[in-house]
C-alpha cells in the first residue's frame, strides 16, 4: 500500500469512526459486517480427462478473526447450513501483525473445526499474517501452501492441483516458478493467492481458476457499488467477484471480515462457494 493510499485509508477511518461514536451507530455498524452473503460461483474448466467430475470448493478470505464482533458465531452457523468438498482461504487470518499469533489461533479454533470435510482446508499467507501464524496454523489441520502445491487425487482417479503462493502485497516472497515446479499440467489447477496483483504473471502458466481475497470488495462502497478505495496494485476490475485476465478466470472474495474499522457499506461479507464443473 502506498503512503498516499495508507494515509487516505486512515482518514476514511477515523472520520467513520467519528461519525459513528456521534450518531450512536455502533449496533448498526456491527450489523453490517455480520450480514453474511453466500455467492455461487460456477466455473467451467476444460481438459482433457477421462471421467468428468463437480467439485464445490468453499472459499473464505480476509477472516481476520479479531475484527468480528461476535468472535465468529455467526459466521459458523451460516457455514454449517453449506456442503462443501474442500476448503480455501486465501489470507488475513488476525488484524494486526503486532497481535500475538498464539491469541489470534484461539480464536480461529471454533471456525476451522466447522470447516472439516472430506478433502481438506488449504490456506495462503495474507499481508496481515505473520510466518510465525502460518506455522501455527499448520498445527491446526490445514494445509498452508508458500510457494508450493498439492495433488489431490478424487474418486475415480481424478485429479487436482491445488497451488498456493506467500503474500504478493506486503511480505513480496511470491514466487510463481517455484509453486509450480511440481504441477502436473494435465491436471486442472487452483491458484490460492492473497491478492490479484499476480494475475498478469499467472496466466503463463498452467492454471485454471486464481482464487483471491485482500481488497474486500472496497468494503465501504457508493450508492452504485464502487469501491472508494482499491488498496490493491490492481486494475479496479479485480476488487470484487469474477473477472478475466485474457484466458484465465479468476474470482476476487469480499472477505468475511473488516479493518479499519468494524463496518460494511453496500458491501456485505462474502462467503463463496465455486462450484467447479471440471471436462
Amino acid at each position: 500500500m502506498t503512503k498516499f493510499l495508507y494515509d487516505k485509508t486512515c482518514i476514511i477511518s477515523k472520520c467513520l469512526h467519528f461519525l459513528i461514536h456521534l450518531f450512536k451507530l455502533e449496533s448498526w455498524a456491527a450489523r453490517s459486517t455480520l450480514d453474511y452473503q453466500v455467492t455461487v460461483n460456477q466455473a467451467l474448466i476444460s481438459r482433457s480427462i477421462k471421467v468428468a467430475f463437480k467439485l464445490n470448493v468453499l472459499h473464505l478470505s480476509d477472516i481476520h478473526i479479531e475484527s468480528i464482533p461476535d468472535q465468529g458465531h455467526t459466521l459458523i452457523e451460516k457455514l454449517r447450513t453449506l456442503e462443501f468438498d474442500l476448503v480455501v482461504l486465501t489470507g488475513d487470518y488476525k488484524l494486526s501483525r503486532c497481535s500475538p499469533d498464539q491469541n489470534t489461533i484461539n480464536l480461529l479454533i471454533p471456525l476451522l473445526k466447522c470447516l472439516k470435510c472430506k478433502h481438506g482446508v488449504y490456506a495462503v499467507q495474507g499481508n496481515h499474517d505473520t510466518p510465525n501464524l502460518m506455522r501455527l496454523l499448520a498445527k491446526q489441520n490445514v494445509t498452508v501452501l508458500n510457494n508450493e502445491s498439492v495433488e489431490i487425487n478424487f474418486n475415480n482417479n481424478c485429479f487436482l492441483n491445488i497451488v498456493g503462493i506467500s503474500d504478493p502485497h506486503y511480505w513480496q516472497q511470491d514466487d510463481l516458478s517455484k509453486a509450480f515446479s511440481h504441477c502436473n499440467e494435465e491436471y486442472p489447477t487452483l491458484l490460492l493467492a492473497h491478492s490479484a496483483e499476480k494475475a498478469e504473471q499467472a496466466q503463463h502458466y498452467p492454471l485454471d481458476l486464481y482464487l483471491c481475497g485482500h481488497s474486500h470488495g472496497g468494503q465501504i462502497c457508493t450508492v452504485n457499488g464502487k469501491a472508494i478505495i482499491n488498496n490493491a496494485r490492481c486494475a479496479r476490475k479485480y476488487i470484487d467477484g469474477v473477472w478475466t485476465h485474457n484466458f484465465l478466470q479468476g474470482y476476487t472474495s469480499r472477505g468475511v471480515g473488516t479493518t479499519g474499522y468494524p463496518l460494511r457499506i453496500r458491501c456485505p461479507p462474502e462467503i463463496v462457494i465455486h462450484q467447479l464443473f471440471i471436462q
